[in-house]
């Protein structure tokens, strides 16, 4: 594999990481979305199957489910993005005229 080659593997590594980034946080939004404008039929829906769940618990499950999609995309999608991004910025070629 060449050096060119390398680089257009990570380039697009680099733009399939971005792009499932903007997936998860469109999950995230749509996630919260529903969330704050069904969450009471939500947990009502829930409370057949699970009978001990309160409210409260619900609510906390909830963020915590979030707050942990978005660290994940942050960690394996944006992160990720952005070192590559760095780095082929940084190896790129100077021209001197």
């Amino acid at each position: 594999m060449s050096q060119s080659d390398n680089r257009e593997l990570l380039s697009d590594v680099g733009r399939i990481c971005f792009k499932c980034f903007l997936m998860t946080m469109g999950v995230l939004l749509v996630w919260f979305a529903a969330f704050t404008q069904a969450g009471d039929w939500a947990w009502e829906f829930q409370s057949q199957w699970f009978n001990e769940l309160s409210k409260p618990e619900f609510i906390q499950i909830n963020f915590y489910g979030m707050t942990f999609l978005k660290l994940c995309a942050f960690l394996f999608f944006l992160f990720p993005c952005l070192a590559i991004k760095w780095q082929l910025k940084r190896n790129q070629p100077v021209n001197s005229a």
